[in-house]
């Protein structure tokens, strides 16, 4: 689906933002402010997995980054790997899935520090964006103070707040 705006993204070498804008399965996240709490992040990590799956992204032509720090992709990333090594539906891109997710990068929109420091531990912080959720009302108010409190070490921080970015954007 939508072949022709990934390779047209590909060819340029484009940095993409990935953000849902709906949720799977609406009537059973109708209560709760489930939309945001969890159907975002779920769906963040569907769509991921289908362009990995598919064989769009991965291979370093698209800068793809994650909102929600890909929700719950990170920690699938085994799962994803058991699935392409043993059913033959899933062995639809020569690498294992979590080689491809390597190469995607993650925002910080994850409102815990403990998983902004799993992230980093999970992706490397050369794969990590500072990340707000901007405009949604339940946006990190403080990213940088945020990324801060995490408790990464210096290199790390650095990279999270700023280096990544500037480097992917071709600023440094």
């Amino acid at each position: 689906v939508n072949d022709d705006l990934w390779a047209f993204l590909a060819e340029r070498r484009a940095f993409v933002f990935l953000h849902p804008s709906a949720v799977p399965e609406p009537a059973r996240l109708a209560q709760f402010w489930f939309p945001q709490l969890v159907g975002y992040p779920i769906e963040t990590a569907i769509a991921a997995a289908r362009l990995v799956f598919s064989g769009t992204v991965g291979d370093g032509r698209i800068a793809l980054c994650l909102a929600h720090g890909g929700g719950c992709l990170p920690s699938l990333r085994g799962r994803l790997d058991m699935g392409w090594e043993r059913k033959p539906q899933a062995h639809t891109v020569e690498q294992p899935p979590s080689e491809l997710l390597a190469a995607l990068f993650y925002d910080t929109a994850v409102f815990d520090t403990v998983a902004l420091r799993r992230l980093v531990e999970d992706v490397g912080s050369s794969q990590v964006l500072l990340g707000t959720d901007h405009p949604f009302d339940l946006r990190e108010l403080d990213p940088v103070g945020f990324v801060m409190a995490a408790g990464l070490d210096d290199a790390d921080a650095v990279a999270v707040l700023s280096g990544n970015a500037k480097r992917l954007l071709n600023l440094a």
